[in-house]
């Protein structure tokens, strides 16, 4: 028989203390890992969620899976985010990142990711992975190439960014860009690292720049019968876009994340703000239909 009290309706005690979520908390806040690439608070935030969840159990067992779920939402990272973060730091041990460290070189944390998790699929074992990241790192130290992702995934053979355009046609490919979800996947796959792209997308000349030179690749490629349509200068289009990639990028941020940053005005403000969006784009799209 059970001689142990327990208080109906009583609340178990969390299995990870106010200090831990304290600290992932300000992991959280931080500016890197919020908007950059830089691998050092993603790592650092998946010890954490290690040292909280140590045995995730067979396959994302329920009772790790859980705690770590519950722990994510305390901190202010949606769970999907926090099992990757943890997966990752497992697998990057510190003699490997007292290797990375040695090499004197900068990675970016979608690298570490690959190596570490395999996330493209390149089904190369692990031991191959991180052999194949110390060699190019060894190449960029001695003058070559910097270890990209986009570099390191095709040396593993992992599926690259632009597989989807396999078999088509030059003008086929070009004319593509004229879709803004295809333009802004070639400006994030040209633009490595992430702060490039903000910098090309928060500044107009620039991105003309490119739109002009992708205007004479089109060009070249063109087939001589078709007659010549230049795109004019369009600076106000421009800037639109720029906000619309801006928004973009804040629903990218998990709602957890977002309400862990913002204080309550700034979340009144946003939730204003999204509601005024929703009836503005609803006279978007009536406008749109009596335009057809």
């Amino acid at each position: 028989m059970n001689d142990v009290w327990i208080e109906p309706r009583a609340r178990q005690p969390d299995p990870y203390t106010s200090g831990q979520v304290d600290r992932g908390r300000r992991l959280a806040k931080r500016a890197d890992l919020l908007t950059g690439e830089s691998q050092s608070t993603r790592v650092e935030i998946g010890d954490l969620f290690l040292e909280v969840v140590p045995d995730m159990g067979d396959a994302l067992g329920l009772p790790g899976n859980a705690v770590l779920s519950a722990f994510a939402a305390d901190v202010g990272i949606s769970a999907d985010t926090a099992r990757e973060y943890r997966r990752v730091a497992a697998a990057f041990t510190h003699p490997l990142r007292n290797q990375v460290a040695a090499s004197g070189a900068t990675v970016s944390y979608s690298v570490i990711r690959e190596a570490a998790i395999d996330s493209a699929g390149s089904g190369k074992p692990s031991d191959t992975r991180w052999n194949t990241l110390m060699e190019l790192l060894a190449a960029a130290a001695a003058g070559g190439p910097r270890v990209t992702a986009q570099l390191y995934r095709q040396a593993i053979g992992a599926r690259l960014t632009l597989d989807a355009g396999a078999g088509l046609t030059p003008e086929r490919i070009i004319s593509q860009l004229d879709r803004a979800d295809v333009r802004t996947a070639v400006v994030a796959c040209v633009t490595e690292p992430d702060y490039l792209r903000q910098v090309l997308m928060s500044d107009p000349a620039a991105e003309q720049r490119l739109r002009d030179t992708l205007t004479d690749v089109r060009r070249v490629h063109r087939p001589a019968t078709e007659p010549s349509t230049a795109e004019p200068s369009e600076p106000i289009l421009l800037q639109l876009r720029r906000r619309v990639h801006d928004l973009h990028r804040l629903l990218r941020m998990p709602p957890e994340q977002i309400r862990n940053v913002a204080d309550a005005d700034t979340l009144d403000e946003l939730t204003q703000a999204c509601r005024a969006l929703g009836e503005w784009a609803t006279r978007i799209e009536n406008m749109k239909e009596m335009a057809r």
